[in-house]
């Protein structure tokens, strides 16, 4: 509320009548709010909305204020100019309600900053090798130590709640597909989906990866019993062919999953780059809520704009 109630208040004015200016609005509720500390908390919220005007990136469902300010305000290093006009109007604020208003909006920002940090994107870089596939029994962690190890997982929305299991994951290309190698820990027992059960999306135990590009995106799960699982977004239509293999472990169990390039569309040799999510579900009960979704960075299924990106390794000649 501290730091949304103009655009909240706006919003209900403009229900009411979507004829009035919300830059009028905005100027109005500010005035009628914070009196002589009107302009400095002007310029601040100006500051923001000029930001992120400013690309053409776009908002997810439920997206983390901390993520956007990490985007729009830290990587932008305009964290000093936003603190100042905050700090100004503080100073300029007329009645104790006013200044214990101000100074909230001054603890939040600094909350947004402090975490920015857990959100900003890092893109992952995919090594090139002959990392074995599904097919080719694949299954063992020292046949991958030349992939990429992905950074720990968090509870999904939660990027401090860090999976503490010792699960491993790792992807590499081999030029034409994309190897995913799962190393799940897991001391109680597996839960998986009866045999035969196939084509929905696995319950219990699984993992996940999911790759978006082109405005679209592709999702591709595996169950600890080998169900697998592919839908293209929100269509759940799939028509190309992926490979999975799945093995019990002595600490758990592993999953080795190979994605074609041509199955999501994606040509690196035309762009390099494509956004990925990865995620493993501890399965505790017969029901989804007695699950826990980790997932990299706590990233949001189905959120293509919060996930990692990856640049594909082109080899020219040797």
């Amino acid at each position: 509320f501290d730091m949304c109630a103009m655009e909240a208040w706006t919003i209900e004015k403009l229900f009411w009548n979507p004829a009035l200016d919300p830059e009028t609005l905005r100027a109005d509720f500010l005035r009628r709010t914070f009196g002589p500390s009107a302009a400095h908390l002007a310029a601040f919220f100006k500051t923001l909305r000029d930001s992120w005007y400013s690309e053409n990136h776009w908002s997810s469902f439920n997206d983390s204020s901390a993520r956007s300010a990490a985007r729009y305000v830290v990587s932008k290093k305009l964290e000093g100019k936003c603190l100042a006009d905050l700090e100004a109007a503080l100073g300029a604020a007329d009645l104790p309600e006013r200044k214990a208003w101000i100074a909230k909006m001054i603890e939040v920002f600094g909350m947004w900053v402090r975490e920015a940090p857990n959100f900003m994107d890092c893109e992952i870089a995919v090594p090139e090798i002959a990392a074995p596939a599904p097919d080719a029994d694949g299954m063992e962690i020292k046949q991958w130590r030349k992939a990429a190890w992905l950074p720990s997982f968090a509870v999904v929305r939660y990027q401090k709640m860090i999976d503490k299991s010792g699960t491993q994951a790792a992807i590499c290309s081999d030029g034409s597909s994309f190897n995913i190698l799962f190393d799940v820990k897991k001391s109680g027992a597996l839960r998986v989906r009866q045999a035969g059960d196939r084509g929905e999306y696995p319950a219990g135990d699984k993992v996940e990866v999911s790759f978006a590009s082109g405005g679209k995106y592709w999702q591709f799960a595996v169950g600890a019993g080998g169900d697998m699982y592919a839908a293209q977004g929100a269509e759940g239509k799939f028509a190309g062919k992926w490979t999975a293999k799945t093995q019990k472990t002595a600490t758990g169990w592993r999953a080795v999953m190979k994605i074609p390039f041509a199955s999501i569309g994606f040509e690196p040799a035309m762009n390099p780059s494509i956004r990925f999510n990865a995620m493993v579900s501890y399965s505790h009960g017969p029901s989804a809520g007695e699950a826990m979704n980790y997932s990299l960075g706590g990233t949001m299924p189905h959120a293509p704009k919060s996930w990692s990106a990856l640049r594909v390794k082109i080899a020219f000649g040797d």
